[in-house]
């Protein structure tokens, strides 16, 4: 495997690519939870722990998440294959989408593709 495979393709994208891939990435953390088809457990636990978008929850570890109460290894499975179809990640750096406007689609519509 190549760990840094990821961190060389973006340095090798042109300004606007990345751009682009930063709006999209924006967009999908501006997306609310309940907009996501997960099991009613998981998310009382995520309703429960205050957490209702997917920027505040891609801002928590794997670590962090099993604190929550109620909040186990089948949610974060379960939360972890969204994240992953979604190419993002338990415990990202999300200050880098913070202030991107995003513009056209209302924020979380695009959950719906998954």
């Amino acid at each position: 495997s190549r760990p840094y495979a990821h961190d060389t393709y973006q340095h090798t994208m042109t300004g606007k690519e990345v751009d682009e891939e930063t709006k999209r990435v924006a967009r999908l953390l501006n997306t609310q939870l309940d907009q996501l088809e997960v099991s009613v457990r998981s998310a009382n636990c995520l309703r429960a722990a205050g957490i209702s978008t997917l920027k505040e929850m891609v801002s928590y570890s794997e670590a962090e998440m099993l604190k929550f109460r109620n909040f186990g290894r089948k949610s974060l499975n379960e939360l972890g294959e969204i994240l992953t179809t979604m190419d993002l990640a338990w415990g990202m750096d999300i200050s880098k989408f913070e202030d991107v406007e995003v513009e056209g689609e209302p924020a979380g519509s695009l959950a719906e593709e998954f």
